[in-house]
């Protein structure tokens, strides 16, 4: 009896097979279920249970028995999630109409102190300034706000804002040069002489006339 339990006293202390199965469980098992709450946090809805199913049958290798896995390839199935897991765009802003905006770029002559520039640009002035004009190659310092025909407004200076004449949309360079420092404008701008058809950053429909409130606070160079 005593040969006996120490024979299995000593299988006792024998140590144990470590078990790779579950290290390899636990470690790619924590990287996987962190790798899905990424993707349903991205908006990507998942069934877990299903999932599971066949992760099962593709380590096992009966993957082309299964009408549901047999269609992907490891390429086609990235290309899916990650698809499904980029952000969409929002649909671009429908272009506004071209003839209406220059109808409505033209009918603010009414205004008082307005003039027609070339390119049908119209300029406002609000309060004439007493310094310098600005040339083609200046730059000059300006407060400015600029709105769509509708009134919306899409950009807005906080603080003096340092422009390049030449390096402005043409309608705006152009009117820029029959301002004079210490002088607040408006100036309308047709679409032909602002961004044309294109779109700029969903904030500016394509085809969209410009209104711009500018006043010219120095001229840094000449």
């Amino acid at each position: 009896m005593l040969a006996a339990l120490v024979s299995v006293g000593a299988l006792a202390q024998t140590p144990s097979e470590p078990d790779y199965d579950a290290a390899a469980a636990v470690l790619f098992g924590t990287t996987l279920n962190r790798t899905l709450t990424e993707m349903e946090q991205s908006g990507l809805q998942l069934n877990r249970e299903r999932f599971a199913e066949l992760l099962a049958k593709v380590l096992t290798g009966a993957h082309d028995v299964d009408s549901a896995l047999v269609e992907f390839t490891p390429e086609s199935a990235e290309a899916l999630l990650i698809g499904a897991m980029t952000p969409q765009r929002p649909p671009a802003v429908p272009p506004m109409d071209a003839a209406e905006e220059n109808a409505w770029v033209k009918s603010q002559l009414e205004l008082p102190r307005t003039e027609e520039l070339d390119g049908g640009v119209v300029l406002q002035r609000l309060v004439e300034g007493s310094g310098e004009q600005p040339g083609p190659t200046s730059r000059v310092k300006v407060m400015y706000t600029g709105q769509l025909s509708s009134g919306q407004v899409f950009d807005q200076t906080e603080e003096a804002f340092l422009l390049p004449v030449d390096g402005v949309i043409s309608g705006l360079s152009r009117a820029l040069q029959h301002m004079r420092v210490g002088g607040t404008y408006r100036v309308f701008i047709p679409p032909a002489e602002a961004y044309g058809s294109e779109a700029i950053m969903d904030l500016i429909p394509g085809n969209s006339a410009l209104d711009f409130t500018i006043t010219i606070e120095e001229i840094e160079q000449k």
